[in-house]
């Protein structure tokens, strides 16, 4: 959902510095609240499978791999 107003803002920033600084603000500033508003959304939806990913992965999880136990918890969380 936010993969435009990334870009946009992405964008900006590169340029940024030759141009308009006040308009890379207004795209940091889309960009964060796309992100907002996912996340909070996320939370209302899919509490439950964000329970039950994050459950387990600090139980069968490690910094270094994902643990293949916990793959259909994170798909549906994804799909979510």
């Amino acid at each position: 959902k936010c993969e435009e107003s990334r870009k946009t803002f992405s964008i900006s920033r590169t340029v940024g510095k030759i141009y308009d600084l006040n308009n890379t603000s207004n795209k940091a500033k889309d960009f964060l609240n796309c992100y907002s508003e996912v996340e909070n959304l996320s939370q209302a939806k899919c509490a439950d499978k964000y329970k039950n990913i994050y459950g387990c992965l600090k139980q069968k999880g490690n910094f270094y791999t994902f643990p293949s136990d916990c793959i259909a918890q994170m798909e549906d969380f994804i799909n979510c």
